[in-house]
């Protein structure tokens, strides 16, 4: 024997304002969490880079735009760079620079090549982040998330 309920008017508003509570909730929890990293996230940036072809060098001139940042892990994605600045950890605080020495090891023209860098960092709550630092072929360059 088969016992069926058929829900009132009352119990489906019920039941749909409490699963709209629950989607609301969770949507508050995210946007603060949102919020919160947006007032502690660092904003790293590529200021300039310079390629030294005697020397056969490449140097990223890394700026950190807003809150402090812990630069944790710096990793070479590119075949013709070796990495040679000192070893991470970095704390760099707001508006601060650093530069990131690679040697060019290829045998392309250093100025046509490419490159690609990746950077593992953290804000002050230890929120873990990564970018690329990236040079292109036409010259361009840049930091991105």
């Amino acid at each position: 024997h088969l016992n069926i309920h058929i829900m009132t008017p009352f119990e489906i508003i019920s039941v749909v304002l409490s699963v709209l509570a629950f989607i609301i909730s969770g949507l508050a929890v995210w946007y603060t969490r949102k919020q919160y990293l947006i007032g502690i996230k660092p904003n790293l940036w590529c200021n300039t880079l310079h390629i030294k072809q005697i020397e056969r060098e490449v140097i990223f001139d890394l700026i950190n735009r807003e809150n402090l940042c812990h630069i944790n892990k710096v990793k070479v994605k590119s075949k013709n760079l070796i990495y040679h600045s000192d070893p991470c950890p970095w704390d760099l605080e707001q508006g601060e620079s650093m530069n990131l020495s690679f040697c060019y090891v290829g045998k392309e023209d250093i100025n046509k090549d490419e490159y690609k860098i990746r950077i593992d960092f953290s804000d002050k709550a230890n929120n873990s982040y990564h970018g690329y630092l990236i040079k292109q072929r036409n010259g361009k360059y840049f930091f991105k998330e």
